[in-house]
């Protein structure tokens, strides 16, 4: 099939965020990332704008600065958030770390009163997510950070128990619209007794989030889910327990005959979407028969 036989369509796919270490039990813990503070400075060190544009395949306006992405209903009540309260700002930043006791020194390296430098270690587990992990640590250590990336071996990556013993950050993914909000449910925390299964591998838990949470949960009318939803990024947007960064694209290839993505192209990779599967209303698609050579079909999806 040659390429002017093909339609070529972007969606929304995952949110990529960094999740921070909340459980002081993990090997080699960094417990400045229990200071509110050290986690606002991190935030306002990373320039989100550029690095989206740097992963994103030449496509703008990805940054994650807000909970859920541009094509969500509920779009409107949270859009900006994350970034009206954090502009990458390094100056900012450093009087932030400075404020919670970090300090540059002649070297220009962060430390404390004691004179021990300000250690991040990110993990990256997949390898469309490392560049994010090196951009994040990059941008960390123009500050003063002593950042470090730490690449897990394929090995490991379905190792349930060690995922969710990262030491600082974890560079990782969630999809599916606002299923982020598993990512820090108190339910999903890993433990002994449900085999390190949780997704929330960064163990914060708070009880004002689990009301919300249910409270968005049981919500039917659009208006209330969004001014719940507005709560819930309000709180996070406070909290820091993540770092939103950017959102992946998600690439449809299409044979041209199909027409039926022309003006109506919403959707995901997975069920979890609001409008479902990309293909779930095949038997609807609009076809152009003189078009077709041969059997109409999506092409593998591809993410960037």
């Amino acid at each position: 099939m040659t390429p002017s036989e093909v339609d070529v369509y972007y969606g929304t796919g995952t949110t990529r965020f960094l999740s921070l270490q909340f459980d002081a039990s993990v090997p080699n813990y960094q417990p400045a990332l229990q200071d509110q503070r050290v986690r606002q400075a991190m935030y306002q060190s990373i320039d989100r704008d550029s690095l989206a544009d740097a992963v994103s395949a030449g496509i703008p306006d990805r940054a994650a600065n807000e909970l859920l992405p541009a094509d969500n209903p509920l779009y409107s009540y949270v859009k900006g958030g994350f970034k009206q309260a954090y502009p990458y700002d390094p100056n900012r930043a450093v009087a932030t770390f400075a404020q919670a006791g970090w300090r540059q020194g002649p070297n220009g390296m962060l430390s404390n009163a004691a004179g021990a430098p300000l250690t991040i270690e990110v993990r990256s587990g997949r390898a469309e997510l490392a560049a994010a992990a090196t951009a994040a640590a990059d941008f960390w250590k123009r500050v003063g950070v002593e950042s470090s990336l730490y690449n897990a071996p394929a090995e490991l990556t379905c190792d349930a128990q060690f995922r969710q013993q990262f030491a600082s950050v974890e560079v990782t993914a969630r999809g599916a619209e606002d299923s982020i909000l598993t990512r820090v449910e108190c339910r999903e925390q890993p433990t002994p007794q449900n085999h390190s299964a949780g997704n929330n591998r960064g163990h914060w838990c708070n009880q004002d989030y689990e009301r919300l949470v249910s409270q968005y949960r049981a919500s039917l009318q659009e208006d209330t889910q969004g001014q719940t939803i507005k709560q819930i990024q309000d709180l996070l947007i406070d909290q820091l327990c993540f770092l939103p960064i950017y959102h992946s694209i998600d690439m449809v290839y299409a044979r041209a005959a199909v027409t039926a993505f022309e003006d109506d192209f919403a959707g995901g990779a997975d069920q979890g979407r609001v409008y479902g599967t990309y293909s779930s209303n095949a038997h609807e698609w609009d076809i152009q028969p003189s078009a077709l050579s041969s059997d109409v079909y999506l092409l593998p999806l591809q993410t960037a």
